[in-house]
């Protein structure tokens, strides 16, 4: 059982802390983002490069304590008096703390740097007219201003409860006074935004492949700016909807549902826009575009199943289920992951400087699509007729559902690994990439206010070439 739970807590932690965020915030920031808004770097570009040599030490330090001695035991929320000395008393929890606290450092940094980036680095144009700037631009910009809201929150609940367990103060400990649901109220106040933090940016990537793929200006483009900042700003206010089931009163409970639903007017407004789009433009078929069909699929399960969630009455009834597990998975899994997969194909020569197999491409999307209906979809039968998560095992009763998820994970295990053969088989190919030129009359429209413009990312490093100042050579993105 405690292998088990080491293995939860560390792929919560990982995936949250160590995957979401870098490849979000890391790679395709520090790719992408400059040449979008027309500058050369980031602001401040060695404080960026601390930034990521941060992550390694805290990655390996992290895996130590999850594979020795004990294991962890506490989920991703760190949870007293599970996280205390007398429930966790081996070293480990003390070395996962200040990862978390270093990895939420690091984070802060980047997030900072974007901020300062975008305010002080963008064209001359895009200070004219917000109009100029691309959706992901946007998408990362609120994804940053709210982790450097809700992130020094975090940060007081690791060091109150790292000062707990060596006897220093008593916060959590309840035999003295403390707390243990203001631990609650403080992990979840950044918490619930980090689900925020992790799928803002993915709007503004689907918004710019929306573009590309219909050859027509995004619909609403003020609305969906404006739905960005709605998300950010809701998001950081219903962290309570976690918390129905630890003694929240009825006023409480009627204020965090209502906020909760109310997240899901700007979201459909996103979403209403990119089918509108869709359905406006000409299409021309794109492996870009299969994944935002997989992200919309995902995005629209996973917000259906979260308003379930963020109403008090049906939350007391599947908190902790796997009816949980299956929202989450849904909107992070399927949504987030699409979204990984449809920038690194569309901006694919951007990256790797060759062509990729359109069979394998649309192969592996079929089978991660599949497979992550077949994982998730039977989770959500799961909770609803009961089953706890965090549970090694289960009822002859639930066993054709586990069977059924477990036979959708090796799909998408399955999708990773023809993932990677594509990746090895583009590098020794050395297939040439005819992305523009086939399209290299569409330039003019490519290079319009709404567009991802990056794609022809050949002329753009011509025109955003830096030169050589007197004395040391300037710094550049590329």
């Amino acid at each position: 059982m405690r292998l088990y739970l080491s293995l939860v807590t560390g792929h919560a932690v990982i995936m949250v802390f160590l995957a979401y965020v870098p490849v979000y915030y890391g790679v395709f920031t520090n790719y992408l983002i400059p040449i979008q808004l027309g500058a050369r770097d980031f602001a401040y570009p060695r404080l960026n490069n601390f930034s990521f040599w941060v992550f390694p030490p805290s990655l390996f330090f992290f895996s130590n304590a999850l594979l020795k001695y004990q294991g962890l035991v506490t989920g991703w929320t760190f949870y007293p008096p599970l996280s205390s000395k007398k429930y966790s008393s081996s070293f480990n929890m003390d070395i996962t703390i200040l990862s978390v606290l270093s990895i939420a450092t690091a984070s802060l940094i980047s997030t900072t740097n974007l901020i300062s980036t975008y305010r002080y680095m963008r064209g001359a144009s895009m200070k004219a007219d917000y109009r100029f700037i691309p959706l992901s631009v946007y998408g990362t910009l609120f994804g940053a201003l709210l982790f450097t809201f809700a992130a020094p929150v975090l940060g007081i609940a690791m060091f109150m409860l790292y000062f707990d367990r060596h006897g220093i103060t008593n916060f959590f400990n309840v035999a003295k006074g403390g707390d243990v649901v203001l631990y609650q109220h403080l992990f979840w106040f950044f918490g619930h935004p980090e689900v925020y933090v992790l799928i803002l940016p993915t709007f503004g990537y689907v918004s710019n492949i929306v573009v590309f793929a219909t050859k027509h200006n995004l619909l609403a483009y003020d609305h969906m700016v404006i739905s960005m900042g709605a998300i950010c700003l809701l998001g950081s206010i219903v962290w309570g909807h976690h918390m129905y089931v630890g003694g929240l009163n009825r006023g409480l409970k009627n204020l965090f549902s209502a906020t909760s639903l109310f997240v899901s007017i700007p979201s459909t407004l996103k979403i209403h826009s990119w089918i509108a789009t869709l359905q406006t433009g000409n299409l021309h078929f794109s492996v870009q575009l299969i994944w935002i069909f997989i992200f919309l699929t995902g995005i629209l399960l996973g917000g259906i199943t979260g308003m379930v969630l963020g109403m008090a009455g049906f939350d007391v009834l599947y908190h902790d289920t796997y009816y949980v597990v299956g929202h989450f998975h849904l909107v992070l899994s399927m949504g987030g992951f699409a979204v990984i997969f449809a920038v690194f194909f569309h901006y694919w020569f951007y990256f790797f400087r060759v062509g990729y197999n359109k069979f394998l491409a649309v192969l592996q999307a079929v089978l991660f699509f599949i497979g992550e209906l077949t994982t998730f979809v039977p989770t959500l039968f799961l909770g609803m007729s009961g089953m706890p998560r965090r549970i090694n095992d289960y009822p002859v009763y639930f066993s054709g559902w586990h069977s059924l998820s477990s036979l959708g994970h090796g799909l998408v295990v399955l999708s990773l690994f023809v993932f990677l053969v594509l990746v090895l088989e583009s590098k020794y190919s050395s297939r040439k990439f005819l992305y523009a030129n086939k399209y290299s009359k569409g330039v003019p429209f490519f290079a319009n206010r709404h567009s991802a413009y990056i794609m022809l990312i050949t002329q753009l490093r011509t025109k955003l070439k830096v030169k050589k100042t007197t004395g040391k050579p300037a710094l550049t993105s590329f």
